[in-house]
């Protein structure tokens, strides 16, 4: 892939412009819809977009970077395609309360039906934080939602989610979305996501997280447990 053009990259000059993690467009292929890459394949609309024949996107990036993009006229053009998670990749960053955003927007695009889920407690929270153990997710799948018979041909939708290195917050959000979809727990997740970007390696904080959303599996309608609740704020 080509690096991107230098006057986009001086738009974002705020990243270090030698870092190759974030220059060089990298997208990976997780599964037949979803593709998980850096920064630099969310902002190459004419080269990853086209090839992958992107029709969404799931941004997790810092508050700077974010509005950003939003003055670029290709992600005011994909509009309610694009969903943006304002976040760091920090210890104090929490991506649990935005996870059932995330899987209910991956869901809508791809036109799958969601899965309910039991609201985790406060004192479930905790005790998933400190837990070494990986807990199975619930054992549910979604099915998806019957094509109208004579619903005219679209393309077959196919969403990139990333943050800045497609590292650890964007690997953490399509995570999640496996364990929920295919009901499988947080090992056998990073394991596919790691077996087609061996990069991907989620920080200590955010696999604690994955474990409190294998035990409940949230949808969008699943209201986060109060000790993170409090941090939803925190970039």
């Amino acid at each position: 892939m080509l690096p991107l053009p230098s006057d986009l990259k001086q738009q974002f000059s705020h990243f270090n412009l030698e870092r190759p993690s974030v220059w060089e467009p990298s997208a990976s292929q997780i599964t037949e819809d979803i593709l998980l890459g850096n920064l630099s394949a969310a902002l190459d609309f004419e080269g990853t977009h086209k090839r992958h024949n992107i029709t969404a996107v799931v941004t997790l990036i810092d508050p700077i970077t974010a509005a950003k993009m939003a003055e670029l006229d290709e992600f005011k053009k994909l509009g309610d395609k694009h969903h943006v998670v304002v976040c760091i990749d920090k210890d104090e960053q929490r991506l649990l309360p935005h996870l059932p955003g995330i899987c209910a927007f991956i869901e809508s695009q791809l036109g799958t039906t969601p899965t309910n889920c039991t609201p985790p407690t406060q004192a479930s929270y905790a005790h998933a934080t400190k837990a070494s153990s990986l807990v199975p997710a619930a054992a549910t799948n979604l099915s998806a939602a019957a094509p109208t018979a004579q619903a005219p041909a679209r393309p077959t939708p196919r969403i990139l989610v990333h943050c800045v290195a497609g590292r650890s917050r964007s690997p953490t959000a399509v995570a999640a979305y496996l364990m929920k979809s295919r009901a499988i727990n947080v090992a056998q997740a990073l394991q596919m996501i790691q077996s087609a970007r061996p990069c991907a390696n989620p920080r200590d904080t955010f696999w604690a997280e994955l474990r409190l959303w294998s035990e409940f599996c949230c949808d969008a309608s699943c209201t986060p447990p109060a000790a993170v609740a409090e941090a939803e704020g925190t970039f």
